[in-house]
């Protein structure tokens, strides 16, 4: 498996394309598949196999009763149709020692959308904060991928936003089952989040969020008297770090906790990462753990 470059040049992602490329081909190589497969809407009828067609749509039930190979066929065969939404709220500006979230955002949705559009597959990108916003419509062609790596260099980190809310608002407009993928801190009232996550996933969707984390806020690596200001507000909070290092974790723990046993239950995906950790084995690892599943 390929390695990233160094961070220091990720940070500056003045080419990202070419680094959501060597992203995807440190996860997939050769003609790699996307992590999801198209779905069709209608059953309409039977034909007769021909060897080269695709088993998964042979008719097994028929099989049984007849010993003749018989393949499942309808209407409106449609391609996967999917919609990346990138949170641009100001949580998403911090930066450790790493990329920023905000970074690793825009990183991510590019790899995605290079996946997705390669196999003429389509995809839309949109941004929220404050609302939700089109940054790139629905397209199937690989030469909108270059438009969209400029328009997600130019998103910047500015006011305040939930997924829930994002999530609620786009479930509305999508009038066709797809993927919907997230990428987030999520850091929001998690029930929010969760009560979306189900509206999709009961409206057919396939629902993954890609939760990006920075180190320190999965370690909280801080000592000593610190000045803790709000990303997301006005307030800031003089404390000892020390102190409060064992509550943080407890309340981080029990928050990640949460989530993840909302989203298998809504039957949706949750991966999260942070900001240290090569993007390509994260969702190597992920599409592993998808295979495993069957899906």
């Amino acid at each position: 498996m390929s390695t990233l470059p160094d961070p220091e040049i990720l940070s500056k992602l003045e080419r990202l394309d070419l680094a959501a490329r060597r992203v995807v081909e440190g996860f997939l190589a050769g003609r790699h598949r996307s992590p999801y497969r198209g779905f069709s809407v209608e059953f309409a009828r039977h034909r007769q196999y021909v060897p080269g067609d695709d088993t998964r749509h042979i008719d097994w039930k028929a099989w049984a009763k007849t010993e003749r190979l018989y393949l499942k066929q309808y209407h409106q065969e449609t391609n996967l149709t999917a919609s990346i939404l990138v949170d641009t709220s100001r949580s998403m500006a911090y930066r450790g020692r790493f990329l920023s979230k905000l970074d690793r955002a825009r990183l991510a949705a590019a790899s995605l959308l290079f996946l997705i559009l390669d196999q003429r597959d389509s995809a839309a990108v949109h941004r929220f904060a404050d609302h939700l916003e089109e940054v790139t419509p629905q397209t199937s062609h690989p030469a909108a991928f270059y438009d969209c790596c400029e328009r997600l260099l130019a998103l910047e980190a500015a006011g305040e936003g939930a997924a829930g809310p994002a999530l609620e608002e786009l479930a509305g407009r999508l009038s066709r089952r797809g993927v919907v993928i997230v990428i987030s801190d999520l850091f929001a009232e998690p029930a929010e989040t969760l009560r979306a996550v189900r509206r999709l996933a009961f409206n057919g969707h396939d629902v993954l969020a890609l939760q990006v984390l920075d180190r320190d806020e999965r370690e909280f690596p801080l000592r000593g008297p610190c000045l803790f200001e709000s990303l997301e507000g006005s307030g800031t909070v003089r404390a000892d770090a020390r102190r409060l290092r064992a509550g943080y974790l407890r309340a981080l723990g029990k928050f990640q906790e949460h989530l993840h046993r909302g989203f298998r239950a809504a039957g949706a995906d949750l991966l999260t990462t942070d900001t240290s950790e090569p993007l390509d084995a994260a969702l190597a690892a992920y599409l592993a753990a998808r295979a495993g599943r069957g899906l």
